[in-house]
């Protein structure tokens, strides 16, 4: 008799390990899935905050970033960020990411550089969609140019 209660219980202790184990893998898969996508967040976040720091104050040994004289954007500068290709603008800024840059006023205005009749909204990777909603309802994409603001 005893052998029996033996035999349940080492059943009942296998099914047990069993499914510890499963739940244990089950929470260090979601783990993992929610701390890499925090870690892609943060370098996101990183990599921002050093475009901000290089457009505010750099100069570098390729060339100057800086965008403002004392609290105000210097519009040539301005033009010159604007006007630089993808890879050069990200070169001088010294990042890894892809970025799409969209300067804003105070009252999270975009600050448009105008060129030959059109507007430049922003400046990046050319194919990156951009959340700015156009007076007709249309997306801007990165460095697109615009005829109406």
């Amino acid at each position: 008799m005893s052998q029996r209660k033996r035999k349940q219980g080492q059943t009942w202790s296998l099914d047990l390990i069993i499914g510890v184990v499963v739940l244990m893998l089950v929470i260090v898969i979601l783990y993992s899935i929610l701390s890499t996508e925090q870690d892609e967040e943060q370098a996101l976040r990183r990599e921002a905050d050093i475009i901000y720091a290089r457009l505010e104050t750099e100069t570098t040994d390729i060339g100057t970033t800086n965008l403002t004289v004392g609290h105000s954007i210097d519009r040539m500068r301005l033009e010159d960020i604007y006007n630089m290709s993808y890879n050069e603008l990200k070169s001088l800024l010294g990042i890894r990411g892809d970025f799409c840059i969209v300067i804003v006023d105070d009252d999270n205005r975009i600050i448009p550089v105008e060129q030959e009749g059109t507007y430049l909204l922003s400046t990046g990777r050319p194919d990156h969609k951009l959340i700015i909603t156009m007076k007709d309802g249309s997306a801007v994409y990165c460095g697109q140019t615009v005829t109406d603001i």
